[in-house]
């Protein structure tokens, strides 16, 4: 048990919270929100278009959503059938920095066969419908070159371009571990 005759002033302050100046917030403060949640219900987000899925998991624009794992469990091929469905279900349009996915052409294929729900085969995927799922891709994936984009600062600043150019919503940093390891081991 502490004894608070030798407390430190960082603990006796924690004792009266309400007797000094702290940034946090209570629940009185932000109570019109609160109540507007309650009378209305949370935000929803947006669905995946798996009913099994959307009853537990959805996602929002601007917001944060860190997959973690164990390596070759699937979370790059997770994170392609999510921005898959979100261009199908919604139109939006993302932006990929990925130096996990090579070749890049062989991602590229992982996302077609998401896009048309199909394996990525000539005997599945007419030619008129591989053209015209490449022109639409070409339209609505965006794919850094990982050998030229080097930091964090660059993907932002080519993010931010295709914003304003290309009407991305989403940006996928898959991983952005793997050029950190990189250039610790060239000692950049």
């Amino acid at each position: 048990m502490t004894d608070f005759n030798h407390s430190t002033n960082v603990q006796k302050n924690c004792i009266n919270l309400n007797d000094i100046d702290i940034n946090i917030y209570s629940a009185i403060q932000i109570k019109d929100n609160i109540k507007e949640l309650y009378l209305n219900g949370l935000p929803e987000g947006l669905k995946i278009g798996l009913k099994s899925l959307d009853e537990r998991f959805r996602l929002s624009l601007s917001s944060l959503c860190v997959l973690t794992g164990i390596p070759g469990r699937g979370k790059s091929e997770f994170c392609d059938f999510v921005i898959s469905q979100f261009n199908k279900l919604y139109g939006y349009k993302t932006a990929i920095y990925s130096p996990e996915n090579q070749p890049i052409g062989l991602h590229i294929a992982k996302i077609f066969s998401k896009l048309l729900s199909k394996e990525f085969k000539n005997t599945e995927i007419p030619e008129v419908e591989f053209e015209r799922t490449l022109n639409y891709f070409t339209d609505n994936f965006y794919i850094m070159d990982y050998q030229k984009t080097k930091s964090l600062e660059e993907i932002l600043e080519t993010s931010q371009k295709l914003i304003d150019s290309k009407d991305i919503k989403i940006l996928v940093l898959d991983s952005y571990n793997e050029r950190l390891c990189f250039r610790i081991l060239l000692n950049q």
